[in-house]
């Protein structure tokens, strides 16, 4: 995904990130995971097939079990690979909705702060549940 991102190819960003949107919840529950579910995601991240790596396409495969020549057949069949992002991400200030959700100048100025505050969440949340799973949270948590 990094390498994607740098290559500034948002489509297959936001194809692979959609399609691999559920990984955390099957690792968490792996009884959860259904081959033949997956098989939409696939099909979405197929659409930017050979903008993936070998590995990557591999793991894909793996992950619904088929080889690889079978599954770039599959992808060069008309239809099978579904593209599910616009080819460049919409900025927010473009979005019919943008209006409805924020008053632009409370935006700007709170922008800093409410970025920092979701992503020392997420980082909190995220440093929470592995140390809950490795059994290194204390009774006070992380801090």
């Amino acid at each position: 995904m990094t390498v994607l991102c740098r290559r500034n190819d948002w489509n297959a960003v936001g194809n692979l990130g959609y399609a691999l949107h559920n990984v955390p919840r099957f690792i968490r529950h792996p009884g959860s995971f259904d081959p033949d579910m997956f098989q939409f995601c696939f099909r979405i991240a197929a659409f930017n097939w050979d903008h993936h790596s070998l590995d990557l396409r591999r793991a894909l495969c793996a992950t619904i079990g088929i080889g690889l020549d079978r599954a770039e057949r599959l992808i060069r069949s008309k239809g099978f690979a579904i593209n599910n992002t616009a080819p460049r991400p919409i900025p927010f200030s473009k979005l019919k909705v943008a209006e409805e959700w924020v008053d632009e100048d409370k935006e700007r100025r709170s922008r800093p702060f409410a970025l920092g505050r979701v992503l020392g969440s997420i980082v909190r949340s995220t440093f929470l549940k592995a140390a809950r799973l490795t059994g290194e949270a204390g009774s006070n948590g992380p801090t």
